[in-house]
């Protein structure tokens, strides 16, 4: 039998973290975010995941 707490399969996505204005998360649109990808059928979500642009991002912009 395969160990399938390391089988990731389907559609999944690199989740955005969205902020606020004073740096803090803002809780009900990452909510809102994370239902509206199961309602669409959105596998599994990569919090903190990479869309590729990380590379690019200053140290500053990456805190």
């Amino acid at each position: 039998m395969t160990d399938l707490k390391y089988k990731v399969g389907g559609c999944g996505t690199a989740m955005v973290t969205p902020f606020n204005l004073d740096g803090s998360i803002d809780e009900g649109a990452l909510r809102q975010s994370v239902e509206r990808q199961i309602v669409e059928g959105v596998n599994f979500l990569a919090p903190c995941g990479t869309t590729g642009e990380s590379p690019t991002l200053t140290h500053e912009e990456h805190r």
